[in-house]
């Protein structure tokens, strides 16, 4: 499955001109680029855990691969719905996450869709990243109703994943967790130090709203400018959806090894697989 029918947000088009929506180009890693060249030796595996963020990370992912990925989700899902004292722990299948940006939100909330009945698909996906072009600590994107069967035929399979940012410095990982409709992200060092009060800084909310009529769906990312760009977002919006909506064997492999043997996941394969998709 492509992703050709996913659109990059267009305030994109003030860092980077390659991911325009409005030339017909799909956004891409190549503005994450990580670095000049590929990792295709031991050698370049040694200066990748050399940078200052694995010497942070490394420790702290090998203890959450201690854990079961069931285990994990349930203390992400602690992240949004923290327990008063005193109150027993809910069944995996009861919960509910809900995000401190806003509450629970409906495309009818962000537009008017019967204004939307007589416009073809390329206007709408116009009008959505126009608008999103004005809205602060936003990011938007189209995609096609197949790319979001798939992705949710994966998150069932895999609802709990790690990613990698690049940095200045380095790399830092990202938690993420998807419920419902959205994909829920918080630092990997939060999540460690502050557990259940650790915030979140990316939220990702598909509205399927017009999935039957337009064969659709729209998607608008919401995030914590104090923890990331919109750049930075985006790249992690970029990964969530090739991870999730694409069927690439090795980006499989390494959902199936973090869910099921987490024994044999390595956070290193994570940078590799950023910069073959950078590529």
């Amino acid at each position: 499955m492509s992703l050709t029918a996913v659109t990059a947000t267009a305030r994109f088009c003030r860092s980077c001109s390659k991911l325009s929506p409005f030339h017909g180009n799909p956004f891409r890693l190549s503005a994450f680029s990580t670095s000049s060249k590929k990792c295709k030796d031991e050698d370049e595996i040694k200066s990748l855990k050399s940078n200052p963020y694995f010497g942070k990370y490394s420790e702290k992912i090998s203890e959450l691969q201690k854990t079961t990925p069931e285990e994990l989700a349930r203390r992400i899902a602690g992240i949004r719905n923290p327990k008063p004292a005193g109150v027993k722990e809910a069944s995996s299948d009861k919960l509910t996450l809900s995000s401190p940006f806003t509450k629970k939100k409906y495309l009818n909330d962000i537009l008017k869709i019967p204004l939307l009945e007589d416009k073809s698909e390329q206007e709408i996906t116009e009008i959505w990243l126009k608008h999103h072009m004005s809205v602060q600590d936003k990011v938007a994107v189209v995609l096609s109703v197949e790319v979001y069967n798939l992705i949710l035929e994966t998150s069932s399979k895999h609802p709990t994943f790690l990613l990698p940012l690049p940095r200045p410095h380095g790399y830092e990982y990202f938690v993420s967790q998807f419920c419902g409709d959205e994909f829920h992200l918080t630092p990997l060092i939060n999540f460690q130090a502050f557990k259940e009060n650790a915030p979140e800084c990316l939220l990702l909310t598909h509205f399927t709203e017009l999935s039957k009529e337009k064969g659709i769906v729209l998607m608008r990312g919401e995030f914590n400018s104090d923890v990331l760009s919109v750049t930075e977002a985006m790249c992690l919006t970029n990964q969530i959806h090739r991870y999730y909506g694409e069927e690439d064997a090795r980006r499989v492999k390494l959902l199936e090894r973090f869910t099921h043997v987490p024994s044999e996941f390595h956070h290193m394969d994570l940078i590799v697989e950023l910069e073959r998709m950078a590529m």
